[in-house]
């Protein structure tokens, strides 16, 4: 067997995904196509663009790709994972549910799997659930930014202003630049009766993210006596 194309194979997918690392999600798709080129078959390189071109919004596409991983790979965790959040975000909580029960239960202690599962769960309308799949993943992955801003929104969601508002600053001493988190504690501020430090969490989010339409419409609501903001969650970081 030639094992030069391999080779070549393995620095392309090392380098999409050093560029994933940095944000640079359109670069590392060029990368894992020339890589699958050399090796149509990887479900690892499949896997990796399907997710990343989920990231870029391309649901389609990851489909076609994460389908084919586990056609190839039935064990692999991460393309069922990433197959469930792809399904998800095409409108399907049932098939994405069966996609992230598979990963979980390929690797139950999986952290991202589980947040996205939660996701699943307020999709379906059961917050009891969704809130036990992200104090699992809090516990798992206490450093994890992310996972404590997502727990904060389903406890936001479920009126639990104060557990929330903890949430959020755990996630935000973990990342001080996290402006997911500044735009839905501020959200939780406002619900407390603290108007001034929420206008400013808005403000702030949207300092980080200028275009964060979510932040955006939040703040303007609170800015306008008696109005109450969005109930809807901002939208999901691409994590």
């Amino acid at each position: 067997m030639d094992l030069a194309p391999r080779v070549v194979a393995r620095a392309h997918r090392s380098r999409a995904v050093a560029r994933a690392v940095r944000g640079e999600y359109a670069a590392a798709v060029g990368d894992l196509d020339r890589a699958l080129a050399l090796t149509p078959d990887d479900p690892g390189c499949l896997s990796l663009r399907g997710e990343y071109l989920r990231t870029l919004g391309h649901h389609d596409k990851a489909l076609r790709d994460l389908q084919r991983a586990v056609t190839l790979d039935p064990a692999h965790d991460y393309a069922w994972a990433s197959l469930g959040a792809t399904r998800l975000a095409l409108g399907d909580p049932d098939a994405a549910l069966a996609a992230l029960d598979r990963a979980l239960g390929l690797k139950s202690d999986y952290p991202w799997a589980l947040i996205r599962r939660a996701r699943v769960w307020r999709a379906l309308g059961d917050p009891g659930r969704q809130l036990a799949d992200l104090d699992r993943a809090v516990g798992l992955q206490p450093d994890s930014p992310w996972a404590h801003c997502e727990r904060g929104d389903a406890l936001r969601a479920a009126g639990r202003h104060e557990e929330a508002l903890a949430a959020y600053d755990r996630a935000l001493a973990l990342d001080p630049e996290y402006a997911s988190a500044y735009a839905s504690r501020g959200v939780t501020r406002h619900h407390l009766g603290r108007s001034a430090e929420a206008l400013a969490d808005l403000d702030r989010a949207l300092q980080l993210k200028p275009h964060y339409e979510w932040a955006r419409v939040q703040r303007e609501a609170i800015s306008v006596p008696g109005e109450e903001p969005p109930a809807e969650p901002p939208p999901p970081p691409s994590a």
